[in-house]
């Protein structure tokens, strides 16, 4: 069963999976966006490659925070070990005045999706099955599993609620299935067993505390009414959003607008008060895995097209800068901002392959020497 598409519509375990279909026209736009957040830098016309790292696996989630001085990125990764996934997480430490510090700590599943939900804790999407709960004390060779979840399958992807969901968690299964729990829940309180008919790629919350969003590779993108029973039909809403091709991300920009991502290399706008059609597409070549909103901008890891960065300033959302564009031998499953590093604005990048993690900022050069390791 196929974790992670390795081009277009190819999947890393199992090989080919489909056509190439052909790109349709974009629709007129409906409404105006309202994004969330405030106080993004502005980026320049530029963007250039500031360091690159290479980590000790193949990298497809990355998480970030703040210190006082920098920021710390976690990363997970996984490869191929006589036919079981394995892997690790790592820890980087950015300063402004240091090169970047690498402590990584190897485990015998394999991480899917990573993200902190305190300033010493993540939660991990294991290949295993299931979430864990991680705590680091010293570095990353500290770690500790505070708390394991049982899935029913490869969990593909995790998502901590923000709001009224603060504390929640959504996860999204290879078989199909999503399901929710509370951080320090000893079992799933609300299961969706067949929500998708094939891998259920994400879950992530709406902005109301009980509708969780899912998309799947069966080409359709749910909206779920957690308040209800699974045996009550919690589906709310049910569309193929990308050409009846894999659904693989999504978000949620403010109360009705939301982006999604699919194999039809294309992000789509909606407002969840008229779904019949998305307002806004944007051509993505190698086609979006995940999406990071920072205040006015997403990040978007786009696979064999690198990444991108959309400005959601203006009428309409536009593509701003393509990052790693001419880079023949990436492999982009994920990309963070990286904030706490100067005043230009920097991103990071993950190269499944290569194993080698870019960081990226925004042009005119900052006084701050370029640094490797």
């Amino acid at each position: 069963m196929p974790v992670r598409p390795a081009r277009w519509r190819f999947c890393c375990a199992c090989g080919l999976l489909g056509d190439r279909p052909q790109h349709g026209e974009g629709v007129d736009p409906i409404p105006v966006l309202s994004p969330t957040g405030q106080g993004l830098e502005q980026i320049g016309a530029l963007m250039e490659e500031w360091c690159k790292i290479t980590v000790p696996s193949c990298p497809d989630a990355v998480a970030t925070r703040c210190l006082e001085r920098g920021a710390c990125l976690a990363f997970g990764a996984y490869e191929l070990h006589e036919n079981r996934r394995i892997g690790g997480v790592g820890l980087i430490k950015f300063s402004p005045e240091d090169k970047p510090l690498l402590a990584w700590k190897a485990l015998d599943f394999g991480v899917l999706d990573l993200h902190w939900f305190n300033e010493n804790s993540l939660v991990v999407a294991s290949a295993d099955g299931g979430i864990r709960a991680l705590q680091v004390q010293d570095g990353a060779s500290g770690w500790t599993v505070q708390q394991h979840l049982d899935g029913p399958a490869i969990a593909l992807s995790v998502c901590l609620g923000a709001g009224a969901s603060e504390g929640k968690i959504v996860t999204s299964f290879a078989d199909g299935a999503i399901a929710l729990a509370t951080l320090d829940s000893p079992s799933w309180l609300w299961e969706r067993t067949q929500a998708h008919a094939h891998e259920a790629w994400f879950a992530c919350f709406g902005a109301q505390e009980y509708l969780i969003m899912s998309g799947g590779d069966d080409g359709y993108l749910r909206l779920w009414d957690s308040r209800l029973r699974p045996q009550e039909d919690p589906c709310v809403s049910s569309y193929q959003a990308h050409e009846a091709l894999g659904v693989t991300r999504a978000c949620f920009l403010d109360e009705h607008v939301f982006v999604s991502g699919g194999f039809d290399e294309k992000l789509r706008f909606w407002d969840t008060r008229m779904l019949g059609r998305s307002w806004q597409t944007l051509q993505m070549p190698g086609g979006p895995w995940r999406i990071e909103v920072r205040g006015t901008s997403l990040l978007v890891a786009c696979m064999q097209g690198h990444a991108a960065i959309v400005d959601l300033l203006g009428p309409l959302p536009r593509l701003q800068v393509h990052l790693g564009q001419h880079m023949d031998h990436s492999l982009v499953y994920a990309a963070s901002w990286l904030p706490g590093l100067g005043h230009n604005l920097k991103c990071v990048t993950a190269s499944f392959y290569e194993r080698i993690l870019y960081v990226w900022r925004s042009a005119p050069a900052d006084s701050v020497d370029r640094k490797s390791l």
